[in-house]
């Protein structure tokens, strides 16, 4: 059988569809689990998250979600906040010809204290997006978040938005979280029989500031880490210059730690044939996993298909 034949048959085997041929154009794929051929995704429905691990490998994965918007006073103080789990989220197949791309929108109510009335609200959007074809083969083990806050009622011109995003790996009992760097511009799920890396969410330095009356600029972010080995929050607080900005951008990553040849295939192929099989809608397929979620909690669990 021919290199490609295998391709082909490794998406047919997985149960790979398209969601674009079975549902009108725009409409999300059910259920919002996805595979490029490389990794596995699985997104939520109540806030924009996904867990992504390496495709075939049990009991790896890791989560990373929004939860939370805050404004945050010079002194550090929590003046207002926004929390985006349990919201009705408009959810969007935006995918493309080289892209597998989730799209979230909400409009969310913004508080002072969690049990007062709101003040305002605020658009929330996130782009989850990964390559799935031979020509983005460098991000087919990754999946990018494009996050935009648009509409901040500010309290104060002179104060910052802070994001707060959660991980966790979805088997505590076999990975845990680590600093993968002293800046902190990275964690990583490590095994822990073997103590490698199974998969990694990094961020961007900066955001890009929008402004009433137009134009835009770049943000210093600055990221502080809350770390435990089985959960961890990244609180992303924009830079000096940014209150008052008509919307804020944040860009980070969540992938996972590839060998360079999988099953003796170059892993490019396997961005091949996630092209091949078009865009990728993970039903059940022998050997791969669906992670849920519990009801009324963040937390996953991962059932194994048999």
């Amino acid at each position: 059988m021919s290199r490609l034949a295998v391709l082909v048959a490794v998406a047919t085997l997985a149960g790979l569809g398209s969601p674009l041929s079975s549902a009108s154009a725009g409409a999300p794929p059910s259920p919002l689990a996805w595979s490029n051929g490389a990794i596995l995704c699985n997104f939520t429905s109540d806030h924009p998250a996904v867990t992504v691990s390496a495709l075939g490998a049990q009991e790896t994965g890791l989560y990373a979600g929004v939860s939370q918007v805050e404004e945050v006073s010079s002194s550090g103080t929590v003046v207002a906040s926004s929390s985006t789990i349990g919201s009705s989220w408009n959810i969007t197949n935006l995918s493309s010809p080289r892209t597998l791309t989730l799209g979230y929108g909400a409009t969310l109510p913004v508080r002072s204290s969690p049990t007062s009335a709101p003040i305002g609200s605020v658009a929330v959007s996130a782009h989850l997006s990964t390559g799935y074809d031979d020509d983005a083969a460098a991000n087919v083990s990754q999946v990018a978040i494009h996050l935009v806050v648009s509409g901040w009622p500010w309290v104060s011109n002179s104060d910052r938005l802070a994001v707060l995003i959660p991980l966790w790996p979805a088997f505590s009992s076999t990975e845990q979280l680590v600093a993968a760097s002293s800046n902190h511009s990275e964690v990583q799920s490590v095994s822990l029989s073997t103590g490698n890396p199974e998969e990694y969410f990094g961020w961007s330095s900066s955001a890009l500031a929008g402004f009433p009356g137009g134009g835009s600029a770049s943000v210093p972010v600055s990221a502080q880490l809350a770390l435990a080995p089985a959960y961890a929050t990244v609180t992303w607080t924009s830079g000096s210059g940014s209150g008052g900005a008509s919307s804020l951008s944040f860009d980070s990553q969540v992938g996972v730690v590839l060998p360079a040849r999988v099953l003796g295939i170059p892993l490019y192929e396997y961005g091949l044939a996630g092209g091949l099989a078009g865009l990728v809608a993970v039903v059940a397929a022998a050997g791969l996993r669906q992670v849920r979620k519990r009801p009324s909690t963040l937390e996953f669990v991962e059932g194994e298909e048999r």
